[in-house]
């Protein structure tokens, strides 16, 4: 791949077999605990690409469609954007694969003047914080967007942290609520950002704690409300034992930013 090594693109081909085999592994420590998914379904890879090449991005690409050929590739993005110039880049990058081969989320903060940006481009947003984010994509959906409705987490500040968005989790239900207002925005699911400590078992009552709230909602609700995208690089793992079906992993895959 122009512009990276071989031994650049052998470490990313390697990071990517270590990822699979991780999941794999605690994944089956969920079942075992009686938190496997339901049905025959699997936890899904986010590959979060912000700030790396796009050539990075095409051979964990390769590496994931030959070691997981039955697992989607889908890459995270956190600027609206870098994301939209990484998706034209890499579909020169290859030619070959059908426009479906490859899928987008978005899972940064996605500002509100930016909606407009995302209806037909990014499958499914990790970071549905606020109503005035929900009706600005309800506008651009009906004004020329490419997909009839948007697929759209809620993002929920697990740790009731000063500093971080999100969703109290007291404020879910009436949140999600007011959405039924918004029919072009259909929920699917709670994503956290659990306190960083460096310790990943840290991360375990968080994620246990956006279970339960995800639980009560579709019991006092009557939702389905399938997705849980938490964990990320240092604690995906802890995160699959805790029932998430969507992991976020970047350094891991990728390596640490330039």
């Amino acid at each position: 791949m122009p512009g990276l090594t071989a031994e650049e693109e052998q470490d990313l081909r390697g990071r990517m077999a270590s990822v699979l085999a991780r999941m794999q592994s605690a994944s089956r420590k969920a079942a075992e605990a009686g938190l496997a998914l339901a049905g025959n379904e699997k936890a899904v890879l986010v590959a979060i690409s912000k700030r790396q090449p796009v050539e990075k991005l095409a051979v964990v690409a390769g590496a994931w469609k030959a070691l997981a050929p039955d697992q989607p590739v889908i890459f995270g993005e956190n600027y609206i954007q870098e994301g939209i110039s990484k998706q034209e880049a890499l579909r020169e990058l290859l030619p070959n694969d059908p426009p479906a081969a490859v899928r987008w989320h978005f899972t940064g903060h996605l500002q509100s003047n930016k909606a407009k940006l995302l209806p037909g481009r990014f499958e499914l947003l990790h970071t549905l914080d606020s109503l005035s984010l929900a009706q600005n994509l309800q506008k651009n959906m009906r004004t020329g967007g490419a997909t009839a409705v948007q697929k759209a987490l809620i993002q929920v500040n697990i740790g009731e942290e000063a500093q971080k968005s999100g969703v109290a989790p007291e404020d879910a239900a009436a949140f999600i609520k007011a959405l039924a207002a918004f029919p072009a925005i259909s929920v699917h699911g709670l994503m956290c950002l659990p306190p960083i400590t460096g310790r990943a078992e840290d991360s375990r009552p968080f994620f246990y704690r956006l279970r339960q709230l995800r639980d009560s909602l579709e019991r006092n609700l009557g939702l389905a409300l399938p997705h849980l995208s938490m964990g990320m690089s240092q604690d995906f793992e802890i995160a699959l034992e805790e029932g998430a079906s969507i992991i976020r992993v970047g350094t891991d895959l990728f390596g640490e930013r330039k």
